[in-house]
């Protein structure tokens, strides 16, 4: 358990899934009054719609140096993005930044959540779980969660999508490295891997987490061991 009276550790979600991806962290640490989550536009009833780049940029602007930010997929990618990233004073973890080399790929996601939304969501947990050594039953309870939650409208989830879709033809040189972590599981069906090993030869803090899927949050004690021994 990490302690963190003197710490704020701030944590923000990807794509599709919102902030109750974090519901058990009060069991990795102890202060859960200094922990914060960060919800992203649409994935909120009682949250105005705002932009997801102002979010961002409004999130590291704030980090003091003894804080921590731990960001998964869509929102690790907005950061890897933000002209904020390197004036950022807190330590950063980001979980499989999502990245597809293939526009394509994101152009049929975007077609498929417009034309059928439940179908779309349903190809996208699937892929998110593929490669579970316990895939079908990983697959039911991420689709049970994501019902069982708020769900974002189908405007905010192709919003991200094309936000994502930009991101994809930027390049990224860090040249701040020590305050930034990258991790990354290896059996990421989502994510195109070679964008992450292209940060470790940029000489990153990177961390490769074998056998786990896109979506590595059942399995959070695993990432919790990388997180607690940099903070």
């Amino acid at each position: 358990m990490v302690y963190v009276k003197k710490q704020h550790i701030t944590f923000i979600h990807g794509w599709l899934f919102g902030s109750y991806i974090w519901k058990d962290i009060d069991k990795y640490f102890n202060n859960k009054e200094n922990t914060k989550l960060i919800t992203l536009s649409g994935y909120n009833s009682d949250i105005s719609y705002s932009d997801d780049y102002k979010i961002i940029n409004n999130t590291l602007d704030t980090q003091s140096d003894n804080d921590v930010l731990i960001a998964y997929s869509y929102s690790a990618s907005l950061i890897l993005s933000s002209k904020y990233l390197e004036s950022c004073k807190g330590n950063i973890f980001l979980i499989n930044p999502f990245f597809k080399k293939n526009e394509n790929t994101i152009d049929k996601l975007i077609n498929e959540i417009e034309n059928d939304m439940d179908l779309g969501i349903k190809k996208f947990i699937y892929e998110a779980t593929k490669g579970d050594r316990y895939h079908k039953k990983s697959y039911s309870k991420l689709c049970k969660l994501f019902k069982d939650n708020y769900m974002p409208t189908r405007d905010s989830l192709c919003s991200g999508l094309a936000n994502i879709k930009e991101i994809c033809s930027q390049s990224f040189l860090i040249k701040n490295t020590k305050k930034i972590h990258i991790i990354q599981t290896t059996n990421d069906q989502i994510n195109d891997l070679d964008y992450f090993l292209d940060f470790e030869k940029q000489e990153i803090n990177t961390y490769r987490l074998d056998g786990l899927t896109h979506y590595p949050f059942f399995y959070f004690d695993k990432i919790y061991e990388i997180i607690k021994d940099k903070i």
